[in-house]
């Protein structure tokens, strides 16, 4: 979810990871942060963003496969984009 002020992650604007085993009764997550509205490109180019938002999981035959955010680089929405970031199956022997 989107954490506007850093409410749940005490990291300032930015996206936040809840858990549910239901779909009903949700947690905040053991490592809250998604991410910031600094991103870093592949090659290591750093870039601030005005928004970073509107955060959803692609599934792809009922696996998640990309985490897709809505951005914008100035808030006049005049350079918005969309932006895939690839997920990785979680490590079965990670507690």
């Amino acid at each position: 979810m989107k954490d506007n002020a850093g409410y749940f992650t005490q990291r300032g604007k930015g996206t936040a990871l809840f858990e549910s085993a239901d779909g009903l009764d949700w947690k905040l997550a053991r490592h809250p942060l998604v991410a910031t509205t600094e991103i870093t490109w592949e090659g290591g180019r750093k870039q601030k963003l005005h928004s970073l938002e509107r955060p959803q999981v692609f599934l792809d035959r009922g696996k998640p496969a990309p985490l897709l955010f809505a951005c914008d680089e100035d808030g006049k929405r005049e350079h918005s984009f969309s932006m895939r970031i690839p997920l990785k199956a979680p490590d079965a022997a990670r507690p």
